[in-house]
């Protein structure tokens, strides 16, 4: 059952969607806010990604996100 306080999460890069998705499985209320409308609105922003795993890659497989 979702509860009922709502939590806002600031930023859908990797880790605030990782949070989002960790908070909806376990049952909470989330909204995400983004600053950008896109992904294309900083196309001059970007690199590769370097998830550790005691960390970052734990992060996503408690959240369902790692194959």
């Amino acid at each position: 059952m979702p509860r009922t306080m709502k939590t806002a999460i600031i930023g859908a890069g990797p880790g605030g969607l990782t949070l989002a998705r960790l908070l909806q499985r376990n049952h909470f209320v989330c909204e995400v806010y983004e600053r950008d409308a896109s992904p294309a609105a900083r196309p001059y922003q970007g690199s590769s990604l370097d998830l550790h795993t005691a960390s970052g890659q734990q992060a996503l497989k408690e959240a369902g996100l790692l194959d």
